[in-house]
């Protein structure tokens, strides 16, 4: 059970987080590089809220500026567009989810090349989709070849490469802990993430409180990375 001081704390750093990207918005620009830290967090915040559409929204705005200022080639859009088809996974739209993903895997592959760690990310995310989606075999598949590259290139032992035998074996455990929360009829329920991670209701509660900061807080004028 959520502890109502928690959800009024919750919800009254969500309107100071809106409230001071709205205003950074009004002076400098909807596409200014300031801009682009704060709202990752307001969108993250709002994921694990489970306010998927807020979210959505957010994350398409920061892959919208990330494009315009440093083009569609950059790894820093690439990771925008990442967290941008995260939630959509987290929102169960798995058939945007799977897009999306298919369209970073192919970029990341050209521009970064296929052995590359945010490649394999990519393949991954883009397998749990498939999977997610009951599409089994494309799943299982892709799993292989991201469990083959991580040998190869990171070892048997790597953490990511334990966490690709473990998604190819269909067992999700104490993996990295993502922000996703999805809710089915107004119900907090554990949800696997695009890259395998296993979180429940409590984490997602507990990275809410994580992606809203103390405030004021000095906003960095680095792009913020994601996924």
């Amino acid at each position: 059970m959520v502890d109502r001081r928690d959800h009024n704390s919750n919800r009254s750093k969500l309107e100071c987080l809106t409230a001071t990207l709205e205003s950074l918005e009004g002076k400098l620009g909807v596409r200014h590089r300031r801009c682009i830290h704060p709202r990752h967090r307001l969108a993250h915040a709002c994921r694990a809220a489970g306010r998927f559409e807020e979210a959505l929204r957010l994350f398409q705005a920061n892959f919208d500026a990330r494009s315009q200022l440093l083009g569609p080639q950059h790894p820093a859009t690439f990771r925008s567009q990442s967290s941008l088809a995260n939630c959509f996974y987290a929102a169960a739209e798995y058939n945007e989810a799977i897009k999306l993903f298919q369209e970073i895997l192919t970029a990341r592959t050209r521009v970064l090349g296929a052995s590359h760690p945010d490649t394999l990310r990519s393949l991954g995310s883009l397998a749990n989709s498939y999977r997610a989606a009951g599409r089994h075999q494309q799943a299982s598949r892709l799993h292989k070849k991201a469990l083959a590259a991580r040998q190869r290139t990171l070892g048997p032992d790597h953490p990511s490469t334990r966490a690709s035998r473990r998604n190819l074996a269909g067992r999700p455990g104490d993996w990295e802990c993502s922000s996703s929360l999805r809710l089915t009829g107004g119900e907090p329920r554990s949800l696997i993430s695009p890259q395998g991670y296993s979180e429940p209701f409590g984490c997602a509660q507990h990275k809410l409180r994580e992606a809203i900061p103390p405030w004021p807080r000095e906003i960095s004028s680095d792009l913020w990375p994601s996924q």
